[in-house]
């Protein structure tokens, strides 16, 4: 019979690999995980940085917390809406917990272009 000796060392190294990654809210995934391509429809190339438009990530933040249940925003036109608090949370959704998502726009062309060109 032979007995498992315990490495410290080991244990450390299993116990990082099986941990669950941090709950980050949505601007602090988006900072780690979100570039954009020189395909996307965006002035902006390169990793995406919440330190760009700090304004939204209050907002941001707001998607990732169950206390919050309602989101409103009075923002002018071309501040980033589309793509921190539409886009965003749906992407940063996918990549947690995909499950069957639901987009409405005003139109079946432009909701496809939409997907197809930015999700």
């Amino acid at each position: 019979m032979t007995a498992a000796v315990f490495d410290p060392d080991e244990a450390e190294t299993i116990l990082a690999a099986a941990s669950i990654p941090p709950a980050l809210n949505l601007w602090e995934w988006a900072d780690a995980n979100v570039a954009f391509s020189e395909h996307y429809p965006t002035a902006r190339r390169g990793r995406y940085s919440s330190a760009f438009v700090p304004f939204w990530r209050g907002p941001m933040e707001d998607f990732t917390r169950r206390d919050v249940k309602e989101v409103v925003i009075l923002a002018c036109a071309q501040a980033g809406k589309t793509e921190q608090m539409l886009l965003m949370p749906v992407r940063f959704n996918m990549s947690r917990n995909p499950v069957p998502t639901m987009y409405v726009g005003a139109s079946q062309s432009q909701v496809e272009a939409v997907w197809d060109e930015r999700i």
